[in-house]
């Protein structure tokens, strides 16, 4: 609410009463722009709160990534990832993640992405910890 009062001299103009009133339209704006302004950076610390929560949850165990990177990537052929009679549901647990390994390699993407064997093996296993079991079509 914005009241004119005691006015020097003379009465209020028309002119007067509109500048009072744009003035009061832009104080509203500012303070509106203030509160919405308040809210955007408290979401924004809140989002910032979960993603760090959420990524201390999500990375893989570095002492799991340093055990897989020190075993050997079995041979398609003794995985048997190359038949078309091939089901990953009867490989133990640490062997999909060898298996993913070893078509990384056969199909040459570390040689040619560069990509690094222990950067490659935190990865599969970040993956495959994210994977929620209760979802049908997540079968890791």
């Amino acid at each position: 609410v914005v009241l004119l009062i005691n006015k020097k001299s003379g009465h209020f103009s028309a002119n007067d009463e509109q500048f009072v009133e744009a003035f009061g339209i832009f104080c509203g704006i500012a303070l509106r722009n203030v509160f919405q302004y308040e809210v955007a950076v408290e979401a924004k610390a809140r989002c910032q709160i979960a993603m760090e929560i959420m990524s201390y949850h999500a990375d893989s165990d570095p002492k799991e990534a340093e055990s897989l990177m020190k075993m050997p990537v079995p041979s398609a052929l003794s995985l048997n990832i190359q038949s078309l009679h091939f089901i990953q549901g009867h490989l133990e647990d640490k062997d999909t993640i060898r298996a993913c390994l070893r078509m990384f390699y056969e199909l040459d993407l570390v040689d040619r992405f560069g990509l690094d064997h222990g950067v490659l093996c935190r990865w599969l296993l970040t993956v495959k910890k994210n994977y929620r079991a209760e979802v049908m079509y997540h079968n890791w």
